[in-house]
């Protein structure tokens, strides 16, 4: 069970996985770290195993606080954040050593909107654990929420001080960055992201120079992220149709017709 938990915070998920479904089968009465289970479960949007879950867990043990989060990361992944919260709650009062569940519990009041309640549940998980980088982000949600883009800034900042190597965080602070008008710091978080291999880094850059009127630039951008992305259709038709314009526009015919090339690919396979 120890393993599988070091493979859920590695987010190695499938690993993970495995190494719990191991464990149902050889040793049915276990439930140690089955919340950390349903949290990826609930990542995977897989909500029959999680039902499953669900069932074994309260038939073994319904006061355990692994219970409650199972219980609770299924209400959650059924839209009902009340009941998710309710539980998330029942896991603190069974054990309030479960102080990681605030953060969750953040979440849930970020879902309901309840912007107040949020911040003070993950204002709460920092009191208990200040390197959680889930509550920090959390905030730099919240706050972007309410448009305090500085506030939300310094909040994503140091969520990626905790963890730099999520390129999702780093894209959300790029995006306000943009928003603060620090355009070059906005690249350069975009451009970690894509370091990190999330190629949508490119987009995001792309985009802003192309809404700067800076062509040039969009279009670097355009052609890398054209390069690495093949399953995006609609994107890459888009943005083949501007490359065409661009080079169209400065006498390019060769790329003119690449991209004319591959417009016609993508329609083909709409």
């Amino acid at each position: 069970a120890l393993l599988a938990a070091t493979f859920y915070y590695l987010k190695e998920f499938d690993k993970s996985i495995l190494l719990f479904n191991f464990i149902q089968n050889n040793f049915p009465l276990n439930l140690d770290f089955y919340d950390l289970f349903s949290n990826i479960l609930y990542i995977k949007n897989d909500i029959k195993q999680l039902a499953s879950l669900t069932t074994k867990c309260v038939e073994l043990n319904p006061e355990r606080p692994e219970t409650m989060c199972v219980i609770a990361n299924y209400y959650s992944l059924k839209g009902n954040h009340e009941n998710a919260i309710e539980y998330f709650k029942k896991a603190i009062t069974f054990s309030p050593t479960f102080t990681s569940v605030y953060t969750l519990i953040g979440h849930e009041y970020m879902e309901l909107k309840e912007y107040n309640m949020a911040i003070y549940s993950y204002n709460k998980a920092l009191k208990y654990n200040k390197t959680d980088y889930r509550a920090w982000y959390g905030l730099g949600k919240v706050y972007l929420s309410l448009s305090l883009k500085e506030y939300s800034s310094y909040f994503y900042i140091k969520a990626s001080e905790l963890k730099p190597d999520d390129s999702y965080i780093w894209l959300c602070l790029g995006q306000v960055k943009l928003l603060c008008n620090s355009i070059e710091e906005s690249v350069s978080c975009f451009l970690k992201a894509t370091t990190l291999g999330d190629i949508d880094g490119y987009l995001m850059i792309a985009d802003l120079y192309k809404n700067e009127k800076r062509y040039y630039e969009a279009v670097i951008y355009y052609e890398k992220y054209v390069d690495e992305c093949k399953e995006r259709k609609e994107d890459i038709y888009k943005i083949c149709v501007f490359l065409c314009e661009y080079y169209n526009e400065i006498g390019n015919i060769k790329k003119v017709e690449f991209y004319t090339k591959m417009m016609d690919e993508y329609e083909g396979r709409s």
